[in-house]
């Protein structure tokens, strides 16, 4: 069976990143995915915001891990926007951040899934 999850998809913003020094202190593109499997699905029947995991906190922890640093490795990203996913009522979670701008002839970076133990 298939786990019900809620996603954010194809979010794209310009943040610092890059380990090489020609990509310090420049922004580069870079669109993120997140599907994340809650701890416990909101019953319809109550159809109470609490009772779900919203996907504006995710979007949230995005803002806050990304925006006024640098950060040197998508890995670190990654790792940090799943620690962050996992902190809420979520089990289980994947993240994938792809560099939109760094080869004219492919698009580059990572895909993790992490989960509580």
């Amino acid at each position: 069976m298939t786990p019900d999850i809620i996603f954010v998809r194809d979010m794209v913003t310009d943040i610092n990143i890059g380990a090489y020094d020609h990509e310090k202190g420049r922004t580069q593109k870079v669109r993120i995915n997140v599907a994340a499997e809650p701890e416990i699905w909101p019953d319809a029947k109550g159809d109470n915001i609490d009772d779900a995991v919203s996907y504006d906190v995710i979007i949230d922890h995005i803002f806050a891990l990304t925006k006024g640093r640098h950060i040197h490795l998508v890995e670190t990203l990654a790792e940090n926007i799943a620690s962050a996913c996992l902190a809420e009522k979520i089990k289980k979670v994947t993240v994938r951040i792809e560099k939109m701008g760094v080869h004219p002839f492919a698009i580059v970076g990572v895909e993790i899934t992490r989960s509580k133990p």
